[in-house]
């Protein structure tokens, strides 16, 4: 059977992404930095693998996974120049958490199956 299929996540996963989250990156609209959770990543693990156990199950993303917060940042140039900025969203750590999950199995499955070619290399690991 070559249908995907998304594995729940555990506990123990949750915290391995947790722990590679980038300390100096800006929290999103919740507030919550990458420092905090990192603190108190035992607790919220489990709870926070239900819930994205719950939306793999029910095929949605949680609307509060869906906000994000979008500034402008300055490339280079005039600063008074509006076209020298480019947007970038901040989403919350637990959507960037969701987020991994989802990717690690579907790349997972792109590579079981063989459904890249090998010419392929942007956007692939390695």
């Amino acid at each position: 059977n070559n249908s995907i299929f998304l594995k729940p996540t555990t506990p123990s996963e949750i915290i391995k992404y947790i722990n590679e989250l980038k300390i100096k990156k800006s929290p999103g609209i919740d507030g919550i930095t990458s420092s905090t959770l990192k603190e108190i990543a035992q607790y919220i693990a489990k709870p926070l693998s239900v819930i994205i156990n719950r939306a793999i199950y029910e095929g949605i993303c949680p609307s509060a996974f869906r906000v994000a917060v979008v500034k402008p940042s300055y490339k280079n140039g005039d600063k008074e120049e509006v076209t020298n900025y480019r947007p970038i969203s901040l989403i919350t750590n637990f959507a960037k958490i969701f987020e991994k999950v989802i990717k690690d199995r579907i790349v997972s499955f792109v590579d079981k199956y063989k459904l890249l070619s090998s010419a392929q290399f942007g956007f692939r690991k390695g």
